[in-house]
């Protein structure tokens, strides 16, 4: 290896820079990139400064922390427990399996949306210039899910 591979000057700020602080391009003609990774950084947040995206990304830490639940008798349930131990309850959960079945039972628009462009093929432009196909879709699978039940329980 000559000098010139492991070092390699930054077209940006012309300083001679070690080749580990280029990062990789395949197209590149010497497989790194021509500018060092420090004057990228700049470049890149002087552009999100320029674009408007200057806000901080929201972050897995910066997320709201759910309110703990609580059994009827009172005390905290920890959030994978499905009885309460002071009063060993099953049922002192029984709003929280209602809300998450009236959830599950849910048929929104955007999940028919979601299934029309997976499973069917469409575009987000033809279901904004044909909302009546989501609204059909979801009327559609409302009906089914409902008979399903039906037949289920009867």
């Amino acid at each position: 290896m000559s000098a010139q591979e492991i070092h390699r000057a930054c077209r940006t700020c012309m300083i001679e820079k070690p080749v580990g602080d280029f990062a990789k391009n395949k197209k590149s003609s010497g497989g790194r990139r021509h500018k060092c990774k420090s004057c990228a950084n700049t470049e890149l947040i002087k552009w999100r400064m320029a674009h408007g995206h200057n806000t901080p990304r929201p972050k897995a830490a910066q997320k709201k922390e759910k309110d703990p639940r609580q059994c009827a008798c009172g005390s905290v349930l920890l959030t994978n427990a499905h009885r309460c131990k002071p009063c060993s309850r099953a049922r002192c959960l029984e709003k929280t399996r209602k809300r998450a079945d009236r959830k599950r039972n849910e048929i929104d628009s955007w999940y028919v949306a979601r299934l029309l462009i997976n499973t069917h093929g469409w575009t987000r432009q033809q279901l904004k210039d044909h909302p009546e196909v989501v609204q059909l879709k979801q009327a559609i699978l409302t009906i089914k899910r409902h008979a399903k039940h039906q037949a289920t329980q009867g």
